[in-house]
């Protein structure tokens, strides 16, 4: 994989240069933002690892202008100044992560990780970009609080907007409402946006992380936990709670779809005031316009053998494979043109039976034979693909019968 490195430090690009080819990947490196956008027009790199303070074109600016002529490759900011207000820009702008200068090695191969995994999830191509969405924004947050939440938010895809004052998010918050907001009340700003948020935005899920629940404001907010959901307190000395609370605050599997998506899916839900698609008796896969997983029924995880909670943000045909051991396996082409077919028509397409064969124990077992026959659904809104809903029955134990019952026949012959 070749990865950029943009930083006016020479000893700094050098020793991630090193690092980096370590590894295994290809590297190059450019001292400042103009010598990156030069040799930009002849390749363009899988991943880019840009400093923030440069002289001249700084890595804000850098990566504002990227989004602007539509770049698609992730970027990875580090800065030694985590709190300047170029980081704030520097999220809006989308990039994957921001990490703290000098970088830990673990961290930064984890995000290099993450990279070739979002790659090897879009071999197969996208039908459409996402609609744009304000995602979650977040104040407050530092370290590996920080860390563990733009990690969770970059493997579903969902973009985050950090905030250093509470007053530029309240701000935002006018402006587009978020789909979660995450503060840490431990701070000065996170608690003084938590208070703002408890007069204004009830609507909206928050999720607040804290260190001592014994004060005011945190008792405050477990109370409303507790009342009706609309807070969730998050301890920052458990290790992935946090990922679990924004999950539970961004999939329909612990509650609603997200938002546009849900606008998307009602007219396949005509109850869909009640009931959310955790509650459904079809067996539903959600899948974003990457193909990659957002949501799935209890019944779905049930017939695939899978957790609803250990494939989100993964692509689906990474969670689906064809079974190597058949060499006539067609199942991941057919669905694949079947989903081009739904986008094209603007319409459902029935599939014809398929055999799919799966894989036993949440994806890591041996796979299994499977008949189905799906439906794929694409989820339209004012001419924007938000999605697809993949519906399936499993018919695999009536396919069995019948081809026993005609073995059976043969022999009686």
């Amino acid at each position: 994989m070749l990865i950029h490195v943009v930083d006016d430090d020479e000893p700094v690009r050098g020793s991630l240069e090193l690092l980096l080819r370590s590894v295994g990947h290809q590297v190059q490196t450019f001292a400042s933002a103009s010598a990156f956008l030069h040799a930009l027009d002849r390749a363009a790199p899988a991943c880019l690892i840009l400093d923030l303070n440069m002289p001249g074109v700084d890595g804000a600016e850098l990566s504002e202008l990227l989004a602007r002529q539509g770049h698609r490759f992730p970027v990875i900011v580090q800065t030694a100044a985590p709190h300047s207000p170029l980081v704030e820009r520097a999220w809006r702008s989308g990039v994957l992560a921001v990490v703290e200068k000098p970088p830990s090695i673990d961290r930064l191969l984890e995000l290099i990780d993450r990279v070739e995994g979002m790659r090897r999830g879009a071999a197969v191509r996208p039908f459409a970009e996402s609609p744009p969405r304000p995602g979650v924004y977040q104040t407050g947050l530092q370290g590996d609080s920080l860390a563990e939440l733009s990690g969770c938010l970059a493997s579903l895809r969902w973009p985050m907007s950090g905030f250093t004052h509470s007053d530029a998010c309240l701000a935002a918050i006018d402006r587009d409402t978020p789909d979660c907001i995450v503060c840490d009340i431990d701070t000065a700003q996170g608690a003084a946006l938590a208070r703002a948020l408890l007069a204004q935005y009830s609507e909206v899920p928050c999720i607040a992380l804290c260190g001592d629940r014994r004060s005011g404001l945190a008792k405050g907010l477990a109370a409303l936990e507790r009342l009706d959901g609309s807070w969730m307190l998050v301890d920052k000395a458990s290790p992935g709670q946090l990922e679990k609370s924004i999950i539970q605050a961004l999939l329909s599997w612990l509650g609603k779809p997200p938002r546009r998506l849900y606008a998307a899916i009602e007219p396949l839900y005509p109850d869909s005031d009640a009931e959310s698609l955790a509650e459904q008796k079809t067996s539903d896969l959600v899948l974003t316009p990457e193909l990659n997983v957002s949501a799935m029924s209890k019944n779905y995880a049930q017939v695939a053998m899978i957790s609803r909670y250990d494939h989100l943000g993964r692509n689906l045909f990474e969670v689906f494979p064809d079974n190597p051991a058949d060499g006539d396996a067609d199942g991941a082409s057919n669905l694949n043109l079947s989903l081009q077919r739904a986008l094209q028509k603007r319409m459902p397409d029935q599939m014809r039976l398929q055999r799919y064969d799966i894989r036993t124990r949440n994806g890591t077992g041996p796979f299994q034979e499977r008949w189905w026959y799906p439906i794929n659904y694409p989820l339209l809104r004012d001419g924007k693909l938000y999605g697809f809903v993949h519906r399936t029955e499993d018919v695999t134990r009536f396919v069995q019968l019948r081809r026993d019952r005609q073995a059976r026949r043969r022999t009686d012959r």
